[in-house]
């Protein structure tokens, strides 16, 4: 496997990382961010003790991501008209979700608590700027242990960026805060629609004079969703999965994928293949 992979990253130039899930690990960060704030949320005894010890905030996490996949995808098919940004879905998720937070069973109850009555409560106290904060966290997501240094290792062979649903601005402000060493930054807002959306890969390689028809294998897509590497590799791009993210996709049952080139653990892995 080596030995071909070494061969199929020759001809690569650059290097294009989805960011969340495969290169930071948003459910730990969030999570935490969550379970900070409700320990500092002001609320009646019985409801606060339902939600610092019998809620599970890491399904509100996944669940928070879940609402904009549905959103980025449905943004993708129409090229995103409004200019809607991640910044803004997560907000309009978060309100969401606050104000009927998601159990197994919605007509549940959190600890010995009605969902109804705990989501209420939780909707009163956490005001605009708690939710700003909370939102903020996307922002600041911890990278997961190999990243940085994969990616510093790769820098020295690889022309190295995102390739991301992110904008802009929330892309700048995680770089900075976990030393992500980009080179570049292809975002959502700057490129003018959402993955899966062909013209998201096709755009990102013509900034950097590859022809998606001609010589899209010079351009590689790297990330730990399958459906991202099925739609840059229809585009022409080499396609590496990351599959060791607890949190995101597997391979199929069946084996690797056609439309997978590479398969690693992580960005260490893909770094020594060029070592």
């Amino acid at each position: 496997m080596s030995v071909d992979a070494k061969a199929k990253l020759a001809k690569v130039e650059v290097l294009y990382f989805d960011v969340f899930g495969t290169v930071v690990d948003y459910v730990e960060t969030v999570t935490r961010a969550l379970r900070h704030e409700i320990a500092y949320t002001s609320l009646p005894d019985p409801v606060l003790k339902a939600l610092r010890h019998d809620y599970d905030w890491q399904r509100f996490t996944i669940k928070w991501r879940e609402q904009y996949k549905l959103e980025t995808a449905r943004l993708a098919s129409s090229g995103n008209p409004d200019r809607i940004t991640v910044d803004q879905m997560h907000m309009t998720a978060l309100n969401k979700l606050v104000s009927a937070l998601p159990l197994p069973d919605p007509t549940g109850t959190i600890g010995e608590l009605p969902v109804e009555e705990v989501s209420k409560a939780l909707d009163e106290a956490w005001g605009q700027e708690v939710r700003e904060r909370l939102n903020f966290t996307w922002h600041l997501l911890d990278p997961w242990p190999d990243s940085v240094q994969g990616l510093n290792e790769l820098k020295q062979r690889f022309k190295i960026g995102t390739l991301t649903n992110g904008n802009l601005n929330l892309m700048v402000d995680m770089a900075r805060n976990g030393k992500l060493p980009w080179d570049f930054l292809c975002t959502a807002d700057m490129l003018g629609s959402f993955k899966p959306d062909p013209q998201m890969y096709r755009k990102a390689m013509q900034l950097f004079e590859i022809q998606p028809d001609v010589d899209g294998g010079r351009a590689c897509m790297v990330a730990a969703h399958l459906y991202d590497l099925e739609a840059a590799k229809a585009c022409g791009m080499t396609t590496v999965f990351v599959s060791s993210r607890p949190t995101e996709d597997s391979l199929p049952a069946d084996g690797k994928p056609d439309y997978v080139d590479i398969v690693v653990a992580d960005l260490l892995e893909l770094a020594q293949l060029i070592s």
